[in-house]
């Protein structure tokens, strides 16, 4: 790694970390007057006659490391650095920041749950269209061992959605992958008259006529698919797959992989989800906008994993 590599391809100076306004800490006024020093920045009210700084009532308030160290950090994370590789590319040979593995997991963290908010807020809002490829696959198997080691003692599945032509997708970890889980995601996130694409598993066709039939085409849905037990691919009709998707389940893994995940998959999940539909200028953006937040403090906040 070399130092001058990753200040050279940020969009952004390390300034861009400070915000614009701030509000004063000792009265209700916004201030928008401020002097800097030592990559700092202070606010000051005229009222008060006192400074704020700037990251004072955020994530931020009690950081232990220089913003020159920090800003290393978030430009790591975003090039998808696992939090070890990082370590050691901060305390290499040619480069030593003194920093240990536990703070760079600390403030990794943080960042994984800014991740998972937005993860969040997309599987909230998001409606999908056009030609949708749907899928499930195993991320965890249940272990009868509770041995050491063994990430997780139950299943975890996860039920893709797919927009083909886009980089759009939804992803839904699951610990059981039947028809009322599914149908209701479905409905929500599936604009009706669009064309899906599955394979032939029970939840999307009734196997059990001579004639295979879609459960799909009742809700308004086009519905094709394919019997991965004889073919992946449709040689009449080539466009009847779900290769797409598949790719995406190679990536998820590889990404769970190359992040070691033994616990709370659900934050590598999101920071996967993060990088894969967000480029990194926008990253960067929606980090830095969220670490200035004053009403959420990423130290503090737990969610629902």
């Amino acid at each position: 790694m070399q130092k001058t590599g990753i200040m050279e391809s940020s969009t952004f100076e390390m300034t861009s970390l400070f915000p614009t306004f701030k509000k004063c800490k000792f009265c209700p006024r916004f201030l928008i007057e401020f002097q800097e020093e030592e990559l700092e920045r202070h606010f000051y009210c005229h009222e008060c006659q006192k400074l704020t700084l700037w990251r004072a009532n955020t994530t931020l308030k009690c950081m232990s490391i220089s913003i020159h160290t920090f800003w290393l950090l978030i430009n790591l994370f975003i090039e998808n650095k696992p939090a070890l590789e990082t370590y050691h590319d901060l305390n290499s040979n040619l480069i030593n920041y003194h920093i240990s593995e536990k703070t760079v997991r600390r403030y990794f963290k943080i960042l994984k749950k800014i991740c998972y908010q937005y993860y969040l807020e997309e599987h909230e809002n998001t409606i999908l269209e056009g030609h949708v490829e749907i899928d499930e696959t195993q991320l965890y198997r249940m272990k009868k061992s509770f041995a050491r080691g063994r990430p997780y003692v139950y299943n975890v599945w996860l039920i893709g959605f797919r927009e083909r032509g886009s980089s759009r997708c939804l992803i839904f970890p699951t610990e059981t992958r039947c028809e009322s889980f599914f149908l209701p995601l479905l409905l929500a996130h599936v604009k009706p008259e669009s064309t899906i694409y599955t394979d032939c598993f029970s939840v999307y066709v009734n196997n059990s006529n001579l004639l295979p039939q879609s459960k799909l085409q009742n809700h308004r849905y086009i519905h094709k698919y394919v019997n991965h037990k004889i073919t992946f691919v449709n040689k009449h009709f080539p466009d009847i797959h779900t290769n797409t998707i598949e790719r995406l389940w190679k990536s998820v893994k590889e990404h769970t992989r190359k992040h070691k995940v033994k616990k709370l998959f659900n934050l590598c999940l999101g920071r996967f989800y993060f990088h894969r539909t967000m480029e990194k200028k926008d990253q960067l953006k929606y980090l830095i906008k969220n670490l200035q937040n004053e009403y959420i403090n990423y130290f503090d906040i737990e969610f629902n994993y």
